[in-house]
């Protein structure tokens, strides 16, 4: 994992190889690691989620956890954010618990209409949280 980890970043300071054998990292592979990136999983509830991708298995990702990491990179790309900085204004203005609660309406929209509506969900709650 944190071999893994230090290689996406570009941080990889060990052993170096000319080639590592693995399972692909399909878009779910993918969507794990984002959300331990941006902290909405420790490494323990990573690594279990992981497990479950084996040969045999199926990744078990749960549907509300895979569209917040969408909603997440969807709205640093749209706002030319990093992770740690959507983040931080996604924990700030409880981002997060929105887009949980709202999952059944949100996910049947399109990008533009989450990030908008996600805009508007922080531009109402700033006079109240500042």
């Amino acid at each position: 994992m944190d071999f893994v980890y230090a290689n996406r970043g570009g941080n990889y300071q060990g052993e170096q190889f000319d080639m590592v054998f693995g399972p692909v990292a399909n878009d779910t592979i993918y969507r794990t690691f984002i959300a331990y990136e941006e902290g909405i999983l420790t490494k323990e509830e990573t690594i279990a989620r992981l497990k479950d991708h084996l040969p045999g298995g199926g990744m078990n990702m749960d549907d509300k956890t895979n569209f917040v990491v969408y909603c997440i990179e969807e709205y640093k790309a749209a706002k030319g954010l990093d992770g740690k900085g959507v983040i931080d204004l996604f924990n700030r203005y409880c981002v997060i618990d929105y887009i949980r609660d709202y999952y059944e309406a949100l996910h049947a929209t399109g990008r533009q209409y989450i990030v908008d509506d996600i805009s508007m969900y922080i531009e109402a709650r700033q006079p109240f949280m500042a």
